[in-house]
């Protein structure tokens, strides 16, 4: 990780602090260290200390406020070096961990299973899982019923479908004979069956 560093400080006989162009719209990886001298300073709209090296690390646009008779305001950029220079400022993504819905959540939900009814041998097969509310759902009966969960096939337990938000899909390993190949998936009560011919 590089780390850049600016002085901000007083020019010698002058007023009022003095800010290197290096600092104003510039762009650093990591982190940026900054000294401000003043009567007071502020680093997006917060405190910031005077005559200490101060080390920002938070990614994106910031804008440092230096007062001294005159205000002055500096804006900058803090990169983030997990995506590179062509996305300034972007934190990275963190994505939060899948919780599944409790079993009792599935009691009034439609599970349907969608899947090519007749598919050449050889070939791998493609299965998609979809949750709907059910007819205890009154006139949304049908919309989509976006809760997370396991389905699984008796005839395919090999291949687990995790399904997010109500949506969930898997490709089964090519048949190498012809015949029947249905996907029987069971969720937490409920239950669907895809008739595949394996030509």
């Amino acid at each position: 990780m590089r780390t850049s560093s600016v002085l901000l400080a007083f020019a010698a006989g002058a007023e009022g602090a003095v800010v290197p162009a290096s600092l104003h719209r510039s762009r650093s990886t990591g982190s940026v260290t900054i000294t401000a001298t003043g009567t007071a300073a502020t680093l997006d709209g917060k405190p910031f200390p005077l005559g200490a090296a101060t080390v920002v690390r938070d990614f994106g646009y910031h804008e440092l406020t230096v007062t001294d008779g005159a205000v002055t305001t500096y804006g900058f950029i803090v990169r983030n070096p997990e995506r590179g220079s062509t996305e300034d400022g972007i934190p990275t993504m963190r994505l939060q961990p899948l919780v599944n819905d409790a079993p009792s959540a599935f009691a009034n939900g439609e599970l349907r299973v969608m899947a090519p009814a007749v598919y050449p041998r050889g070939l791998p097969l493609p299965v998609a899982l979809r949750l709907t509310k059910g007819a205890a759902f009154g006139e949304s009966a049908g919309d989509p019923l976006f809760l997370n969960g396991i389905a699984r096939a008796g005839n395919h337990l090999a291949s687990p479908v995790q399904l997010r938000r109500g949506w969930g899909s898997t490709v089964l390993t090519a048949a190498a004979e012809a015949g029947s190949r249905d996907f029987d998936a069971a969720l937490h009560g409920l239950a669907a069956t895809a008739p595949v011919r394996i030509e």
